[in-house]
């Protein structure tokens, strides 16, 4: 009997290719290969850094500073008692954002060549950024 191999349901449901090898595309693509029952995914390097960043009110802070080469997702803990504004503009003079509350979780399956910015609303803020490549 074949044996079927088992991948986690967060790669099972993406609908952007992962890896850091590219498809007929030019996108990066996640490729498994089952050999003698053992699963190898090709495409992902496992690696992962996570960074505390402090926000303000009145500007924005790139999350993270500089990218992980071959980023896959991002992830933004807000450790703070704030609300925390997410947004893909650094410009001064936009003051909305998707919203992360005090103590809340942002995930999203992003590329280095996407950045984003946060910002903190009423008061200084603190947050954790895990990125995974």
């Amino acid at each position: 009997m074949p044996e079927n191999p088992v991948i986690s349901p967060l790669l099972m449901d993406r609908s952007e290719p992962l890896g850091n090898s590219l498809d007929q595309t030019g996108r990066r693509a996640l490729h498994t290969v089952v050999q003698g029952g053992v699963l190898n995914i090709q495409g992902v390097s496992i690696q992962g850094r996570i960074q505390q960043l402090s926000l303000v009110t009145t500007a924005w802070t790139a999350a993270p500073l500089v990218p992980l080469a071959n980023r896959n997702s991002l992830i933004v803990q807000n450790t703070s008692n704030r609300t925390i504004l997410w947004n893909y503009t650094n410009n001064p003079a936009v003051t909305i954002g998707f919203q992360i509350p005090a103590n809340g979780i942002r995930e999203i399956v992003i590329t280095d060549d996407v950045l984003v910015y946060l910002r903190s609303v009423g008061g200084a803020a603190t947050v954790l950024v895990e990125e995974l490549a």
